[in-house]
């Protein structure tokens, strides 16, 4: 039987692009105005994030949207 290639989830992809750039559930729950705890389950789930959400960090980071956009679409 032949191998299946592994792929990642797309928004594990969002996770990365977030992690990559040094930020954590502590780092973004003020941008997002939402609790620590609840911005951790946020980045262990990456689909609990809204495209609001996306796009604060973005803007508040400096982080391309493209980039993002690209870790969602893939």
């Amino acid at each position: 039987m032949p191998k299946l290639r592994q792929t990642v989830p797309k928004f594990e992809r969002v996770q990365r692009v977030l992690r990559s750039y040094g930020l954590n559930g502590s780092r973004i729950a003020p941008v997002l105005k939402i609790s620590p705890v609840t911005a951790r389950k946020k980045m262990r789930d990456p689909l609990l994030f809204t495209i609001k959400d996306l796009d604060a960090i973005s803007r508040y980071y400096g982080i391309p949207w493209e980039e993002i956009k690209e870790a969602m679409v893939r």
